[in-house]
């Protein structure tokens, strides 16, 4: 027979605040009757003696760490089942905070970007003193994640100051964010603002020409 004695380290750390006295006790009692298999055959009774409290309160302890994924509970024949405790993967109180997720960082850059073009994202406000609204800054966000796939920020950046700039000068109300997101607007917006841009520029060289060519003959 196998007399040795296993001796286990627990901290504070090992147990959530919220846990009750029974709570800790009874984790501290199946951790020390761990075999080097990880798990317990106490029979309910054993451990209501040695905890010092009834049968019940052992089954509904055992039942909440199982529903926590505190412990795993295997049943076999015989008074006893098996208990293992699941010492990398235990999970808190469905009632505690979850814990936050770690964004990559090209997806803190993408939010940082989104933020720098919801902020220039400025509605036009027509003349009537119609406006439309930005709309949600959550579905925006969205749009806007999609958009960068294939798209860079400075693309979209720019693309928007054409748009806005074109709304204003031809009074029309600019869309939703999410819309002018999902239509690509930018790209629909851009070329026809140069068109007019190149064709004005044009107009101008062609009147100063025929003003100069005007100016230069000579009168009857």
């Amino acid at each position: 027979m196998n007399n040795k004695k296993m001796f286990i380290t627990i901290t504070p750390d090992d147990f959530p605040a919220h846990w009750n006295l029974t709570e800790i006790t009874l984790y501290s009692l199946i951790a020390s009757l761990d075999t080097e298999m990880s798990q317990c055959f106490a029979s309910i009774p054993t451990m209501a003696r040695l905890c010092r409290c009834s049968d019940d309160t052992i089954r509904r302890t055992l039942k909440k760490f199982q529903e926590n994924g505190v412990i795993t509970i295997e049943a076999r024949k015989g008074d006893t089942n098996i208990v293992r405790i699941v010492r990398e993967e235990r999970k808190s109180d469905p009632g505690a905070a979850p814990e936050p997720k770690t964004e990559s960082p090209e997806s803190v850059k993408i939010s940082e970007e989104f933020e720098d073009f919801w902020k220039a994202y400025t509605p036009v406000k027509v003349k009537s003193g119609e406006m439309v609204d930005k709309g949600s800054k959550k579905l925006a966000g969205e749009r806007y994640r999609v958009a960068r796939k294939k798209h860079s920020h400075d693309e979209i950046m720019r693309g928007l100051q054409t748009y806005l700039t074109n709304c204003a000068t031809n009074n029309r109300l600019t869309c939703n964010v999410a819309v002018f997101l999902s239509q690509e607007r930018w790209k629909i917006e851009t070329t026809p603002v140069i068109a007019v841009q190149n064709k004005s520029k044009h107009q101008m060289e062609s009147e100063a020409r025929i003003q100069s060519i005007m100016g230069n003959q000579p009168a009857e």
